[in-house]
């Protein structure tokens, strides 16, 4: 995918999460949507093998010592950052969560954890 196609997929996606946002559906938009929806497509459009076509540059449902987070992204099969992803309905300002991502990232040796919902 070129740059301007990357682009152009990002700018969807960013719409296409406003409008989910500004309307009442977004309370029924769940964990496991956003991530099919938004935040997996968002990776695979920077360039991510996010489905393993070609490596296995993307691990889903990593188990921790302190639970299973959402995904391992690895750079030359080294495990570099985590990725926890909330639905939308959730307030990321809530300690509880960024504890919950950095737990991951703390037990598993990975110094970058991020915590979305997009």
């Amino acid at each position: 995918m070129s740059k301007d196609q990357a682009k152009d997929e990002i700018k969807k996606l960013i719409e296409k999460y406003e409008r989910i946002k500004s309307s009442n559906d977004y309370k029924d938009y769940s964990e496991a949507d956003t991530r099919r929806d938004l935040v997996m497509p968002l990776f695979k459009a920077l360039g991510w093998d996010v489905y393993n076509d070609l490596s296995r540059e993307v691990s889903e449902e990593v188990d921790s010592i302190r639970g299973t987070v959402d995904y391992q992204f690895k750079i030359n099969n080294i495990p570099r950052y985590l990725i926890e992803a909330k639905a939308l309905s959730i307030n990321l300002d809530q300690i509880k969560w960024a504890k919950q991502v950095l737990n991951y990232g703390w037990n598993k040796n990975i110094p970058w954890a991020v915590l979305t919902d997009f």
